[in-house]
């Protein structure tokens, strides 16, 4: 390794036990709680159908009888071997409304251990999480400087909504971790060539991908803007080639979705049912008519039908509305997207009580307004009023450096569609923290090129060895 490459790896050492501290305090201070909105189980119970040979499949009362062990035992995560054997003769199905990396993962780490639990999994995610600093420090570094790069090292050491994430006993924290990798190795491609870092940055958009669908647009993302910044022929090459080995790695999914589930599902499905229930926030009427529908789904006996189905009622009612109100639709688009970079996050709530965790909680419990909140839970208040500071300053800077890096804007660009790729995807449906938490690290690197012009840090060059 050269000694340019050691001199900034050393100067990131630092950050790395900070963020590799923060990231195991949280995964003990969080790990027996539930903090993944109850998609842990679904999850769970996935990767146990797999290691008892039965592929991806689910059983709609079993689902249910674990959400209601789980709801009898909150905060307390219920852990797998908790689970309550299947019903006799419940009928099992197949579905695609999650794509199968997070099941894979936890059937794969489950076959080595006595007992099914999310600990080491969530373990797995801290050393990776905490990992994830040098790629982010060496992006940083790469586009934007030496400064960027280290303010970045440390913006995401201390980030304190990645910790949380990478706690969470979900597909969101590999999300995170395959697309920083990815976003890694195609800059180290499309900047230095090679065919190691081609092979490693079409192998994480899959893996990536595997995980949710929609992350399959970050290559095509910053390959567009990668015409301005990079040779035309690496950026083509990249996008080339990492798509047709996604291609590949998705024919056997695809083929076996349209066997088990039915004609009409390629990828995966729910897409439709996701813009539905993003548009019913808006909508109180719409609310009601897709609350219908999710009710109306039982069998003649009473029991639940095909819960991890997307109806076709729902494809329906969104077609009709996307037709007849397209100004509406478009208009909530635009708010989502523009306001993607300021949206509060909304992670670690569960700390608090019930009646802290917003005013309008707290009026609604005990009929006190503002200063009454204020005085009975001030830690609470400083809490959330900390993390939202510290969200919208990172927003704010994020887009301010467009001005004062205004010469860097090709680089900047490109560190932004990393982000904004896959806002693109989200706004359609809604804003959320887990949606948009494992793309901030982009954010990060665009704060840290803010801070460096504002601060002026001085390195001594490597020596230089005759």
């Amino acid at each position: 390794m050269a000694p340019a490459a050691r001199s900034w790896m050393v100067r990131a050492l630092p950050a790395f036990a900070v963020c590799l501290a923060l990231r195991l305090l949280f995964l003990a201070f969080f790990g027996e709680r539930l903090t993944a909105f109850g998609y842990e189980h679904g999850f769970g119970l996935q990767a146990l159908a797999l290691l008892d040979g039965r592929g991806l499949q689910v059983i709609d009362e079993l689902v249910l009888k674990v959400d209601d062990q789980q709801f009898h035992q909150l905060p307390h995560l219920v852990q797998p071997w908790q689970y309550p054997p299947p019903p006799q003769g419940a009928r099992a199905y197949y579905h695609a409304t999650d794509m199968p990396g997070y099941p894979w993962i936890l059937a794969t780490t489950w076959r080595f251990m006595r007992q099914p639990t999310f600990w080491p999994v969530k373990f797995l995610q801290a050393i990776a999480g905490s990992l994830l600093l040098f790629p982010v420090c060496d992006i940083g570094r790469r586009l934007l400087g030496e400064r960027t790069g280290t303010i970045a090292a440390w913006l995401f050491a201390l980030w304190l909504p990645n910790a949380y994430l990478m706690q969470m006993a979900s597909k969101e924290a590999w999300e995170g971790i395959f697309v920083v990798l990815t976003a890694w190795f195609a800059l180290r491609f499309m900047q230095d060539g090679g065919k190691r870092a081609l092979a490693m940055a079409s192998l994480c958009l899959a893996l990536a991908t595997f995980m949710r669908a929609n992350l399959m647009v970050l290559t095509g993302g910053i390959c567009v803007v990668g015409l301005l910044c990079f040779p035309f022929r690496r950026v083509l090459l990249c996008f080339c080639v990492s798509y047709l080995f996604l291609f590949v790695c998705l024919v056997p999914w695809v083929v076996r979705n349209k066997r088990w589930i039915g004609p009409e599902v390629g990828v995966k499905e729910g897409f439709y049912w996701g813009i539905a229930g993003g548009l019913a926030m808006h909508d109180p009427a719409l609310a009601k008519e897709v609350g219908a529908l999710e009710t109306r789904r039982v069998q003649p006996n009473g029991q639940p039908d095909d819960l991890f189905r997307e109806p076709a009622e729902i494809r329906d009612l969104t077609r009709k509305v996307l037709r007849n109100r397209p100004g509406w639709f478009l208009g909530i688009v635009a708010k989502n997207a523009l306001g993607a970079p300021f949206c509060p996050l909304d992670w670690g709530h569960d700390l608090l009580s019930p009646e802290a965790r917003s005013l309008r909680a707290f009026h609604e419990k005990t009929g006190h307004g503002l200063f009454a909140y204020l005085a009975r839970h001030p830690l609470a208040f400083a809490f959330k009023f900390g993390t939202r500071l510290l969200e919208l300053a990172v927003g704010v800077m994020s887009l301010a450096v467009f001005w004062f890096r205004r010469d860097a804007w090709r680089p900047l660009l490109w560190v932004a569609a990393c982000y904004w790729s896959f806002v693109a995807v989200y706004a359609p449906i809604h804003m959320e923290f887990r949606y948009i938490a494992p793309h901030t690290w982009a954010l990060l690197i665009l704060a840290a090129a803010c801070l460096a012009n504002r601060f002026r840090i001085r390195y001594r060059a490597p020596a230089r060895h005759p």
